[in-house]
């Protein structure tokens, strides 16, 4: 088993409106899939994987109530507001809460990318596991196949990102937000990515990435539409 990585945390983007689902009545890291919030999928997996020593949730005024619902789930009431304490049975790994100021993808990234720098007791280099709060189907398997290639010294770039093949989201019936021809394969985003802090002050600073390609529907199953949410409630229930 893989153990808790050495200035190594978690970041969930979980601060969007999650218009394409169109549900006016639920905000998005709380869409229930067999009746658990799809949110609670992903924080679970990071914290079963144990290869983190903070898993940061970002959250904003379009998330109000998922704030409250972490507070309620996973809280030690006696930690603070912003520093959300979890139980002994995950070790010494805690849950932060911060909020972003909504302006979009880049811009809140820049800005939790620097939180978790002042976060950091080191003050240094750190590597920041980078993922969505709408890949319901993660487990902490996958975290730690992910994290191990990661931090295998195989790529040289500070942003790596984990990607799948556009013909297996085909082949499920699920969208693709972005995708890129690599050598010759359409390739598309999961939302997954590994950030090496080290001399990075801005995202826009990036400007190599290396790839992690997998194939696997644990990773592929990004739910954006109606459609999308279908195809996790099937795959979940196949997987249980």
């Amino acid at each position: 088993m893989m153990m808790m990585m050495d200035g190594m945390m978690a970041l969930i983007m979980a601060g969007g409106r999650g218009s394409r689902l169109a549900m006016k009545n639920e905000e998005k890291p709380l869409v229930k899939i067999n009746g658990k919030p799809m949110i609670s999928y992903v924080i679970d997996a990071l914290l079963r994987s144990k290869c983190f020593n903070t898993v940061t949730v970002a959250l904003s005024r379009n998330t109000l109530r998922t704030r409250r619902y972490l507070m309620d789930e996973y809280a030690d009431h006696d930690a603070g507001y912003g520093d959300v304490a979890i139980g002994k049975c995950y070790g010494n790994c805690k849950i932060r809460l911060v909020d972003t100021p909504a302006h979009g993808y880049v811009l809140d990234l820049n800005s939790l990318i620097l939180d978790c720098r002042d976060s950091d007791d080191r003050h240094g280099y750190y590597n920041i596991f980078i993922t969505p709060a709408d890949l319901p189907l993660i487990d902490e398997h996958t975290v730690r196949y992910i994290v191990g290639m990661a931090t295998s010294r195989r790529y040289n770039s500070a942003w790596i990102a984990v990607m799948t093949k556009k013909a297996l989201l085909d082949s499920l019936g699920i969208s693709c937000n972005e995708c890129i021809d690599y050598n010759g394969s359409m390739l598309c985003y999961t939302g997954i990515s590994i950030v090496d802090t080290r001399g990075i002050r801005m995202v826009p600073a990036v400007i190599d990435e290396d790839h992690i390609i997998l194939d696997d529907i644990r990773v592929a199953v990004n739910v954006n539409t109606l459609e999308d949410l279908k195809v996790a409630e099937r795959m979940l229930r196949r997987m249980m």
